[in-house]
């Protein structure tokens, strides 16, 4: 989807009369999935039994004039299907084929089953987060998910591209969601690498442990979250709540078991979040509130950015959904086309490809679309 924003044309090939799971998922909105709804605006889908040998020649046909070939069934099932990289290569050889899997395509997990949280716990982030002696918290979005099989693969796939664009050549790309995870330790992997330091759960600075870097609970049981690392910013905040006092503390050292950070909470607690927001508005200093989703989706800031946009659909009306955090000018869409039906394309993509509609009619019989 980041990628048919950006402008490209985007054709999904689903399983006849199942298609991708998530279309089913409640809650359902029209009678379809509003999960599949978010993340697949701009595409075009059809159905495609890749199992039958006329299914496999149609895909065949569609790999040789296409640009990238996005896969994410485990390792080992689109060489079954006679469409593993090396036999794409060959029908197309600039091609830039992407496979997404949990594990990678090799290395002793590569066959195992999982999901989101199981990624965040092998990667060592599952392990920091939350409060001192607390269990583990899952993190509230699915970083696997989004940000290394969503934004880390359109990253890759552009990457190779550009590169294709320079050299002619196809790229095979293997992106696994454990690796992904892992390469964002990147301060804790050089402090391990460094003497050997594991952060314990809620007392580093960058998991929401130190005095300037954590929430704050305010009068009427909201908060506030301060994420300061310059000193300036840290003097700014401790003028505006009126703690100039607090001024020459060790804003660093661990808010557990911090003296200074008992009173900074003893002061947020004294006022209101709105009391607060107006009172540090303008004061230069990097604290904010804890939005709700819906007051995130409602910021006039996030509003004005884009973030939130409308897309015609034909039997939903209006529907609102996150927008791209691309802002590129001239490359980005500035009209939006729903989620597809299932394989609402197919009759539009096989007369593309010169069948007749008796002969997609045959198809259909057939069990190949």
């Amino acid at each position: 989807m980041l990628m048919a924003d950006v402008g490209a044309e985007v054709l999904k090939v689903e399983e006849p009369g199942r298609g991708d799971y998530f279309r089913w998922m409640e809650p359902r909105s029209g009678g379809q999935s509003i999960y599949f709804q978010c993340v697949n605006r701009n595409k075009r889908s059809m159905t495609l039994n890749l199992k039958s040998g006329k299914g496999k020649a149609i895909l065949l046909s569609l790999v040789r004039k296409s640009d990238v070939l996005l896969e994410s069934f485990r390792p080992g099932v689109m060489g079954r299907l006679g469409f593993d990289y090396d036999s794409v290569r060959r029908e197309n050889p600039g091609i830039v084929y992407a496979s997404i899997s949990g594990y990678g395509q090799d290395g002793p997990y590569r066959n195992r089953a999982g999901h989101d949280g199981n990624y965040l716990g092998l990667a060592g982030i599952l392990h920091m987060t939350g409060e001192p002696g607390r269990r583990p918290v899952h993190p509230a979005v699915p970083l696997g998910d989004l940000a290394v099989g969503g934004i880390l693969t359109a990253f890759a796939a552009s990457a190779a591209l550009a590169r294709r664009s320079q050299t002619g050549e196809g790229q095979y790309i293997d992106i696994s969601m454990l690796d992904g995870l892992a390469s964002l330790l990147t301060v804790y992997a050089a402090e391990y690498f460094h003497d050997g330091r594991e952060h314990r759960r809620g007392l580093n600075h960058f998991a929401g442990g130190s005095v300037a870097n954590t929430v704050y609970e305010t009068l009427d049981g909201r908060y506030l979250v301060l994420s300061v690392i310059e000193e300036k910013f840290w003097r700014n905040f401790c003028r505006a709540i009126g703690r100039t006092d607090l001024e020459e503390g060790d804003f660093l050292s661990v808010r557990h078991a911090s003296p200074l950070g008992e009173e900074v909470q003893k002061t947020i607690r004294t006022k209101t979040m709105a009391e607060w927001v107006a009172a540090l508005e303008g004061k230069e200093t990097c604290c904010e509130p804890v939005n709700t989703p819906g007051e995130a989706l409602e910021n006039d800031h996030l509003r004005s950015r884009g973030m939130v946009i409308d897309i015609p659909h034909p039997a939903l009306g209006t529907v609102h959904q996150v927008g791209n955090p691309v802002k590129a000018p001239g490359a980005t869409r500035d009209r939006h086309l729903p989620p597809p039906g299932m394989g609402e394309h197919t009759r539009e993509v096989l007369r593309g490809e010169g069948c007749s509609d008796a002969e997609i009619d045959r198809l259909r019989e057939e069990g190949v679309i």
